[in-house]
Parts: structure tokens; C-alpha cells; sequence
């Protein structure tokens, strides 16, 4: 049977070679794709060097020393062969020369495509790299090719083929994988070495231990018993973790108590704060003759919009409790405004008009989500999509989402309901209103969902009936 040592040590020799083999097979393939890429920029900048040389030349009428100057080019640059393959356009243009090579497989699938085309060339001691370069016909840059060739813009005129020798990089790439391997093992051995024991020893063991030892207590409240460990370090860390152990177990203990008592007080104090802001939504309401039922229609279907619009069940919830204060600025109006039977006066009008500040000045200072959803909807619920709203002429989306629902929810139910001072418009009036005021009153995306959903709003107001 192996001992442990023989069997990490193992490991961590397998572990290192695979690293090793990973490193070197990536070395390889990232210096031959680099040197590759390298040779390709190189063709492609030797490739436009000709492309204006050869313009030049054809524009200074010397084309019959094109020769010299491909010839300097594969001189400077240590490439094996430049030739130039002309397009048969440019044949049919100036005459077939002999001093340019005729189309093969390779430039013709350039010409097909108008893209560079790279092949590797490699056997056992060469490697070389051959680029096939478009000529692209342009009159954007100053080398303008139209000026001089019938052809049209963007035609191949010719393809610039370059032969580059690969040999000095592949000869390099194996000095640098050679000099990696050497390093790789003399790392892998030295590391072997000194560190598995040590590791294997000191830490591995008596870690993988103690956390067995750690999971075990903490599920099975129990302490770990120091007779697993010998030495001194690790019994004082076993004695630090027991008193760990004990004081997450008193701990949880008391996080489960108070998380259900917290849970329970946010439950109760959720449902007072609701319960209570839809009593005082139903005492304003009261003060104006209204029925306590107006708000809970504004608010029912308010949440039925909220859900149409995509607003998630909680945000929706909030738009129903919060609708239901829309009026809570009528507390401060005077009853005979209010309760006044006949046609307001422009400045009695006015001074209704005002509630809807009072709501928002009631509300604001708190930092509760309801309230401040409230607090929008009460200064914002009278405001007009086309901006001749009260109080502040706010217009389209410049009006809170909350303030739009709202606005159109309330007129719904008030037209549809009797007051002191009208009687009820019959449901189809109400909904035709609702599409003539679209873009007027109502924003058109709500009044949308209004028409889509008339029975379900229907049935909202005969289930909330007065």
C-alpha cells in the first residue's frame, strides 16, 4: 500500500507535468500564431509599399522599370519572390504583359472575394508564409486608381503575390521552447521537493482534519476533541474554534428567535400602516360626500393598471394603498367649498384646486415608500398629459407613472358615480371619454389598457358598488 507521501508526491509530479505540457503546447501555438500574424502584417505592409510604388510609376510612365523596384523591395525586406498578377480588366485596358504572372487558383479566389489570402507552406527544415494582396480600386485616398483604369470602384485591379521565408521563426521558436522545458523541470523538481513535505505534514493533513472535525460539531453541536492533534498550534486553534462553535450555536439559536419576532412585527406594523392610510383615505372622502367605496375603486383599479403596465405584484400593491389617499388634501378645504351644490366660483375653484399641494406637504417628510408614493399621487393626480393640469402644469411623462394611473382612475369612477352635483354617465360614455381625452387628459398607453380591460374594470365597480 502506498504511503501518503509516494501518493501526493505523485500528484503534484502529475500535477506539474500536465501544467508543464499546457505551458509548452501554449508557448508553441502562441509564438508560431504570433509569428504567423507578424509575417502577415509584414506581407500587408510590403503589399501597400508596391501598391504605391507601381501607382507611382504609372503615373511618372516608367511602368518598364517596375522590375528594379520589386526587385529593391524583396531585397529590403528579405522576402523569396513579389509577383504581380493583373486583373483581365486591366489586360483588356493596357495589353497583356509578359512580365506579370498570369492567374492561378490562389489569386483567382482573391479576385472572387477581394480579401487577402494567407496559405502556410511548411515540410521538415522550411516554413514559409505565401500572401496573396487585392489591389482594390479607390478614389478616396490619393492614390485615386479610377483616374487611370476603366473599371469601376471597388474592382479588384490586381493582387500583389509575396513569397516570405518562415525558417528564422521557426528556429527561434524551438530555442524558446527548449529554454522554457529546461526551466519547467528544474522548477518542478525543486518545488517537489521542498514543498510536499511540508504541505503534506504541516497543513494538508491536519487542515483536512479539522474542518471534517469543524462541519461535524457545528451540525452535531458537539466539541472537537483535542486527542486528534498533536501539536501545540493546533490544539490552541481547536480550543478557539470550540468557543467559535459554541458562540454561533447561542448565536443562531437567538438570530431564529428574533428573526420570527421581527418577521411577525413587520407583518403586523405592514397591515396597521395599510389599514390605517385607507381609513384616512376614506375620512377625506367622507368630508366631501363621497363614498368610502371612491377609494377603494381608485385603488382596485389602479392595481389593475399597475399589473397591465408590468409593475411586479409588490410595486402594484403599493399603487393600490397609496391611490387611496389621493384626496387626503381635502381635510384642510372648507365644507362649504367641498359640499357646495352649485358651480364653484373661479377663486372658490382655486382654493379647491389647492388640495392637492395640502396632500403632498402632508405626506412628503416620510421616508416610508407608501407615504412617498402617496405623496406623488396626491399633488399629481389632477395634473393633464398635455400640461393644462393643476398644480404645477406638469405634462406627458413628466408626470409620475403614479400620478397618470391615478389621474385617470379618478375621473373614471367620479364620472361614473352619482355626486350632489351630477348624476352617473352611463359605463359606455365613460370609457368613450376616456379614448377622447387620450393625449389629453390620460396618457394614451393607459387609456389603452383602460379599453383592452372595460370588464374587468366593469366588475371592479359593481363588486365595490355604493
Amino acid at each position: 500500500m502506498p504511503s501518503i507521501k509516494s501518493i501526493i508526491t505523485k500528484r503534484f509530479a502529475i500535477i506539474f507535468a500536465l501544467l508543464s505540457f499546457i505551458v509548452i503546447i501554449a508557448v508553441t501555438l502562441g509564438f508560431r500564431q504570433l509569428s504567423i500574424e507578424n509575417a502577415k502584417d509584414k506581407a500587408t505592409a510590403m503589399a501597400e509599399v508596391i501598391k504605391a510604388g507601381l501607382t507611382a510609376h504609372m503615373k511618372s510612365g516608367i511602368m518598364e522599370n517596375r522590375d528594379y523596384f520589386l526587385n529593391e523591395i524583396k531585397s529590403t525586406y528579405n522576402v523569396n519572390n513579389i509577383h504581380i498578377i493583373r486583373s483581365k480588366e486591366v489586360d483588356e485596358q493596357f495589353g497583356i504583359s509578359t512580365l506579370e504572372k498570369v492567374i492561378d487558383f490562389n489569386s483567382q479566389s482573391v479576385f472572387d472575394n477581394k480579401t487577402p489570402l494567407f496559405n502556410i507552406i511548411e515540410d521538415t527544415d522550411k516554413a514559409k508564409l505565401q500572401a496573396f494582396i487585392p489591389y482594390i480600386a479607390t478614389d478616396e485616398t490619393t492614390l485615386n486608381c479610377l483616374a487611370c483604369h476603366d473599371v469601376q470602384k471597388g474592382s479588384v485591379l490586381g493582387v500583389v503575390e509575396i513569397d516570405i521565408d518562415l525558417s528564422q521563426y521557426k528556429t527561434l521558436s524551438i530555442i524558446y521552447i527548449v529554454s522554457i522545458l529546461l526551466f519547467l523541470i528544474i522548477f518542478i523538481i525543486f518545488a517537489l521537493f521542498k514543498s510536499i513535505k511540508t504541505i503534506n505534514d504541516y497543513i494538508v493533513i491536519p487542515l483536512d482534519l479539522l474542518i471534517k472535525k469543524f462541519e461535524h460539531s457545528v451540525l452535531h453541536h458537539t466539541k472537537i476533541d483535542h486527542s486528534h492533534f498533536e501539536t501545540k498550534e493546533l490544539i490552541k486553534t481547536v480550543d478557539e474554534v470550540n468557543t467559535l462553535i459554541e458562540h454561533i450555536h447561542a448565536k443562531n439559536h437567538q438570530l431564529e428567535i428574533k428573526n420570527i419576532e421581527l418577521n411577525n412585527l413587520n407583518l403586523e406594523i405592514e397591515q396597521t400602516l395599510k389599514e390605517t392610510l385607507a381609513s384616512i383615505g376614506m375620512i377625506a372622502e367622507h368630508r366631501s360626500k363621497e363614498t368610502a367605496n371612491h377609494v377603494k375603486r381608485v385603488g382596485e383599479i389602479s392595481k389593475l393598471i399597475a399589473l397591465k403596465l408590468g409593475f411586479n405584484e409588490d410595486e402594484a400593491e403599493l399603487v393600490y394603498i397609496a391611490s387611496q389617499l389621493h384626496d387626503i388634501g381635502k381635510i384642510a378645504i372648507e365644507d362649504e367649498l367641498l359640499l357646495k351644490k352649485g358651480k364653484l366660483t373661479p377663486e372658490e375653484y382655486s382654493k379647491v384646486q389647492f388640495h392637492a399641494q395640502i396632500g403632498y406637504e402632508m405626506l412628503r417628510y416620510s421616508d416610508r415608500k407608501i407615504l412617498k408614493a402617496s405623496s406623488i399621487i396626491a399633488l399629481e393626480h389632477h395634473e393633464k398629459y398635455d400640461g393644462t393640469g393643476y398644480p404645477n402644469g406638469k405634462q406627458g411623462e413628466d408626470i409620475h407613472i403614479y400620478g397618470r394611473i391615478v389621474a385617470i382612475c379618478d375621473v373614471l369612477d367620479a364620472l361614473n358615480s352619482k355626486r350632489c352635483y351630477k348624476d352617473a354617465w352611463p359605463y359606455e360614455d365613460v370609457i368613450k371619454y376616456m379614448e377622447d381625452q387620450s393625449g389629453l387628459h390620460f396618457d394614451p398607453k393607459i387609456v389603452n389598457i383602460v379599453v383592452e380591460n372595460k370588464e374587468a374594470i366593469r366588475e371592479i365597480l359593481i363588486n365595490f358598488k355604493d
